[in-house]
């Protein structure tokens, strides 16, 4: 995997793809899961995208949360998700608060993204997006980071 990011990319969908309604989540979000960089006029709603914003490759001397020192192959990945569902004006900010939960529960559960190389992943800052007018959509966006051993 050297310094191929996609593998990563695809270990944090698959952790957000368990949000479903039918396993006790708010909302549907993990349905339909991209690797890009925002919700677009093509992607099917409810969804999650998930895209890389810039990394981190020489972490020597930084340490992971726990207090341990990072091992010479940690790397580091700004991350940028983007939830959306089907909302109007009036449900539209409840919404996105439904999606910040679900997002947040979704990391907290073991799943097999560490055998794929994911260490851990942080989530920072997070903004409910403007509705332009006539736009039937609540759009959560999330900013972050991600940390992974370099197979």
């Amino acid at each position: 995997m050297a310094n191929n990011t996609l593998p990563i990319l695809e270990a944090v969908g698959q952790q957000l793809a368990a949000i479903r309604l039918a396993a006790g989540f708010n909302t549907d979000i993990g349905a339909n899961i991209y690797l890009d960089d925002r919700q677009r006029s093509g992607h099917e709603r409810p969804s999650i995208c998930i895209g890389a914003r810039a990394g981190r490759i020489d972490r020597t001397d930084e340490r992971a949360g726990n207090g341990r020192a990072l091992a010479a192959k940690a790397r580091g990945m700004d991350l940028i998700i983007e939830a959306a569902v089907t909302a109007g004006a009036e449900e539209a900010h409840a919404a996105g608060h439904d999606m910040l939960e679900d997002i947040e529960r979704a990391f907290g559960i073991r799943t097999c993204a560490a055998p794929l190389g994911v260490i851990g992943v942080r989530l920072d800052t997070w903004q409910i997006l403007d509705r332009p007018d006539g736009i039937d959509a609540a759009v959560l966006q999330i900013l972050g980071s991600v940390d992974y051993v370099r197979k």
